[in-house]
């Protein structure tokens, strides 16, 4: 005999898809809380709510693996960093493969990032870690399971040590800046000092066109440093600086 549910249960479900940790828990007690003598199965609750059987089974055992984790804390001393602590966290892990769910609690225990982030957002990060575990599995004769938190911590590590020299090199780039910066004050200082003091100069020809090659010199300079700054790669500067030194 088929029981059907009451209809405010119906009703609350529908109500509660905004609120996964509630809906969470109403779908758990009305098909896998023993302790309910009126649950139904999981396909005769997604009939009757209008939702996919999965998708029914994936939030009652992600509770259910909720409360399961509760009761282990109740016995457990502290907390390990990447343990799963919330229903939403459960419910992500619940999505992935069981070697998924064990690379995304060993990414966020490496990282201090949530469970839930990383299983939901960081899939291209956990496939990563799984594919260097498995291959370090097979080289060193281990388990793929062995091989996980190291794979996790070891990408940490590399991803800080790059963060740490991306953040030296932009330091060094800001000590540059300020260098040049003071450097071309300096140089536009003196131009607008030429440009002062040469009103109402009268220059005779060989000293205006001495000048003048000296203004072009000049120019090609600045273009040179425009191209450098600019990151041109195609230039022979060696060449470039003995042409103007002679």
């Amino acid at each position: 005999m088929i029981m059907n549910l009451p209809a405010d249960v119906i009703d609350r479900d529908k109500k509660l898809q905004r609120s996964a940790d509630e809906l969470m828990e109403l779908r758990w007690h009305w098909t896998l809380d023993e302790s309910n003598p009126a649950r139904v199965s999981m396909a005769e609750y997604g009939r009757q709510v209008g939702t996919a059987r999965p998708r029914i089974s994936q939030d009652a055992h992600a509770w259910a693996d909720y409360l399961a984790a509760q009761d282990q804390k109740r016995t457990d001393v502290g907390t390990l960093s990447g343990t799963p602590q919330t229903p939403g966290d459960f419910r992500e892990l619940r999505k992935l493969s069981v070697e998924r769910q064990e690379a995304a609690k060993a990414i966020a225990g490496a990282t201090g990032a949530s469970v839930t982030n990383v299983a939901a957002h960081k899939r291209d990060e956990v496939d990563a870690v799984l594919s260097t575990a498995r291959e370090r599995a097979v080289e060193r004769g281990t388990t793929v399971d062995h091989e996980i938190k190291r794979a996790a911590e070891w990408r940490e590590k590399a991803r800080k040590a790059a963060q740490v020299e991306r953040d030296e090199k932009r330091k060094a780039a800001t000590a540059r800046y300020i260098q040049f910066e003071g450097l071309i004050g300096k140089a536009m200082q003196s131009l607008r000092t030429i440009l002062r003091d040469s009103e109402g100069v009268e220059l005779d020809d060989e000293l205006r066109e001495l000048l003048t090659n000296s203004l072009g010199n000049l120019r090609a300079l600045l273009n040179l440093i425009d191209m450098r700054i600019a990151g041109e790669t195609n230039i022979d500067w060696d060449a470039e600086f003995e042409r103007m030194t002679n």
